[in-house]
């Protein structure tokens, strides 16, 4: 059985169940309501006729004129259908007349006797002869106000009874009938309502093997499955991207990582052909640069990889405006060696933030770093510290040639590079930056300009 019938016949068999549960909760009580029904009927209308039999001899003073009164009213007290048996007892329980139907005979009951003596208007359900279910219903005669008579009716309860085998005939029998045909019917409605998931499913089990590329085929219009395709479909086509994002990264990194070593490899064969010590010392000194780049990769993979563990733990408040001072001043160092002027503004009194300060440090000095880099000499960078809303937002500009178009998308993908090769190194460092940026709640941004390149770095200020 596949998986799909096995979970249309399960739920088909739940819901047969529950129909079948409740419609027998249904019968159960209405059969009992009907059983209290019938037997109420049933005992009023003993009580009926035992009360009709003592008004007929209430008057009657002797046993001799007692049997005369019931054959001259006989026609009006028989036959009347359910009636089976009349009978009139003297206080000692001595049956003195009786009207009956052919083939009723009497039945002693001494316990309602004795209770009707007491007062009291007895009525018992039994079962006399053959089976034959029957009520009677016993009641003091009195003459004037002294007891006299003992009057008894007996009613036949056969057709109650037959009607009360006929509901449990019933429900015994249309129990099964009804589970049978709400299964069939539940069965079909699942087939025809699971069909669009199952359709679905097969479809993803086609995409499963043929790989990204593919997409789910939306359900027709309406249908409650059909945000669920489309949400899937949105997830594959970020999987597709972000699988080809770190393909490409692959690639770059392996590619990065592969030309020094051949560069390093060259080298090292050059200083073991030559017996020439300044060449081999010049061979070994390119190397150890070429390391040095090397690792320089390896950190900055490694950072762009690792999670954000170790920055929430090394995460403090610190004061941001002294740090862009500390890096203002750095820049101005490094700007004089290349002719290029740093303006740092920063607002009087400290600006706190929260983040790794090391990391904010390393994420602030790449883009310094790529802004000096690219201004000729006589130009300038300029740092500035300002607040937005509840965010520090640290401002890194230069007077360079800006950033080509066709770079601005690819900005903060590592390795990335335009046509015109803006970014110098491996492409990591801005990368890198964003990423130090969002882990301690913040972001980088670049910021279209007028002339240059401008990146602003926002984190929440405590």
């Amino acid at each position: 059985m596949s998986i799909w019938r096995s979970i249309r016949f399960r739920l088909a068999a739940i819901s047969s169940a529950a129909v079948v549960v409740v419609g027998l909760a249904i019968g159960l009580v209405s059969y009992h309501r009907l059983a209290m029904e019938l037997q109420s009927a049933d005992t009023e209308f003993a009580r009926h006729e035992a009360l009709e039999l003592a008004q007929v001899v209430a008057q009657v003073t002797s046993a001799d004129e007692l049997q005369v009164r019931l054959d001259a009213v006989e026609t009006n007290l028989l036959p009347e259908e359910g009636l089976l048996r009349l009978e009139v007892f003297t206080l000692d329980g001595a049956l003195v007349g009786w009207l009956a139907e052919p083939g009723i005979d009497h039945e002693p009951w001494p316990e309602g006797l004795a209770r009707a003596r007491g007062g009291e208007f007895p009525v018992e359900f039994v079962h006399l002869g053959d089976a034959r279910p029957e009520v009677r219903a016993a009641h003091l005669v009195r003459l004037g106000n002294e007891p006299r008579w003992l009057a008894v009716a007996r009613v036949d309860r056969a057709r109650s009874e037959r009607a009360m085998a006929g509901m449990r005939r019933h429900l015994l029998l249309g129990a099964p009938a009804v589970a049978g045909l709400v299964f069939a019917a539940m069965y079909g409605v699942l087939a025809l309502a699971l069909r669009p998931l199952h359709e679905l499913v097969n479809d993803a089990r086609s995409l499963a093997a043929e790989g990204l590329g593919q997409r789910l085929a939306e359900p027709t219009a309406g249908s409650e499955l059909g945000e669920l395709a489309r949400l899937l479909n949105v997830m594959l086509s970020r999987a597709e991207e972000t699988m080809g994002r770190l393909r490409r990264f692959a690639a770059d990194a392996s590619h990065e990582l592969r030309t020094p070593l051949t560069r390093m490899r060259g080298e090292a064969e050059v200083a073991l052909r030559v017996d020439d010590p300044a060449v081999a010392r010049a061979a070994l000194e390119s190397i150890v640069d070429e390391l040095d780049s090397m690792r320089r990769l390896v950190e900055a993979l490694l950072e762009l990889a690792r999670g954000d563990t170790a920055e929430l733990r090394a995460a403090a408040p610190f004061d941001l405006a002294a740090l862009v001072r500390e890096l203002g001043e750095e820049a101005r160092v490094v700007g004089e060696t290349r002719e290029l002027g740093v303006r740092v503004e920063v607002p009087d009194g400290p600006v706190v933030v929260q983040g790794s300060r090391d990391l904010i440090v390393r994420a602030l000095w790449n883009v310094v770093d790529n802004a000096l880099g690219y201004v000729p000499a006589g130009g300038g960078v300029s740092l500035s510290l300002g607040m937005d809303g509840e965010r520090a937002r640290v401002t890194v500009q230069d007077d360079g040639p800006g950033v080509p178009a066709d770079l601005v998308p690819h900005l903060f993908q590592p390795f990335g590079r335009g046509a015109e090769g803006r970014v110098r190194g491996h492409g990591l460092g801005l990368a890198l930056a964003r990423t130090i940026a969002r882990r301690a709640g913040g972001d980088l941004a670049h910021v279209p300009t007028p002339r240059g390149a401008a990146f602003a770095l926002t984190l929440p200020m405590v």
